[in-house]
């Protein structure tokens, strides 16, 4: 009975931390899948967003277990703004030269922003004072932590969202269509830059919903998107490139890897324990576990 307790607390707790990992990889995947583009500076858009959301409960922090929840929709707007900024700004003219450039931008844009970030507001680790940070529910002889589940439960809950406007809606079908083909898309009268400014919008308000969700319970710090991002990365390879319902299950999948390493090995172990299973599946099915060899959102 207690190994079976331990067991599914392991992967409760690997379902709670895959739900955030997941809604990082959604956006990553998301901009690839319709740009292919595969933004380096994701994570430091999660730590923009965290930073915002932090200004944001400073400013103001209603009464109440929940009251801290109440920065999640500003902080995504404002981060939704960044993003489209992002792309007219910076992407948008790198992309007169090729893709390269605008790879190279976003790394270079991760370094400047970690490092304005230290400038900025410092290298402590910030943690703003709420009921949320080590609150916890008890059932059935399981602890579920209040912050993470609310995480994973507003992240499955955006994804399927984000999954209904790519399949339903004319800016879903319109945004596949400049995946499959840009140039066949624009003579069929699609603004494919228009796409990719509300691409990019998307991705970033998703991230920067990712670090309203996290930031309660979460230290903030210039480095804190490379904790997340890089999982998230691995994420989206496992689940193949360009899969946006893939990514949630990559996720999941490596919340629960790390958290079922740490349970029954090491805690040290947990970081490479998903990357062996990344190796595994890039031997055995390198187009990913959710992928037909063709990018599809």
């Amino acid at each position: 009975m207690v190994a079976v307790n331990v067991l599914t607390q392991a992967v409760v707790n690997g379902l709670l931390i895959g739900g955030v990992y997941a809604l990082v990889a959604v956006g990553l995947n998301l901009m690839f899948g319709v740009m292919k583009l595969v933004n380096f500076a994701h994570g430091e858009f999660l730590m923009a967003g965290m930073y915002v959301s932090l200004a944001l409960a400073g400013w103001a922090l209603p009464p109440g277990l929940l009251g801290i929840y109440w920065v999640a929709v500003p902080t995504m707007l404002i981060m939704g703004v960044v993003g489209a900024a992002f792309y007219f700004l910076l992407l948008d003219r790198a992309a007169k030269f090729g893709e390269s450039p605008q790879i190279l931008l976003t790394i270079g844009l991760s370094i400047g922003a970690q490092g304005l970030a230290q400038v900025l507001c410092g290298s402590d680790f910030k943690l703003v004072p709420n009921p949320i940070n080590g609150a916890a529910v008890h059932l059935g002889g399981i602890y579920f932590q209040i912050g993470p589940a609310i995480s994973f439960v507003v992240a499955i809950g955006a994804t399927m969202v984000m999954a209904w406007v790519l399949r339903s809606t004319r800016f879903g079908k319109s945004a596949r269509a400049v995946a499959e083909n840009v140039e066949t898309a624009e003579m069929l009268g699609i603004d494919a830059r228009r796409v990719f400014m509300i691409t990019t919008a998307i991705a970033i308000g998703l991230v920067g919903l990712a670090g309203a969700l996290v930031f309660p319970y979460h230290f903030t710090f210039p480095n804190v998107g490379q904790n997340f991002v890089v999982i998230a990365f691995l994420a989206i390879v496992i689940a193949g490139l360009g899969s946006v319902v893939g990514a949630v299950f990559g996720g999941l999948l490596l919340g629960i890897m790390q958290s079922l390493t740490a349970a029954y090995l090491d805690l040290d172990l947990s970081t490479a324990a998903i990357y062996v299973l990344f190796l595994a599946v890039l031997l055995v099915r390198p187009q990913g576990l959710f992928s037909k060899g063709q990018r599809t959102l």
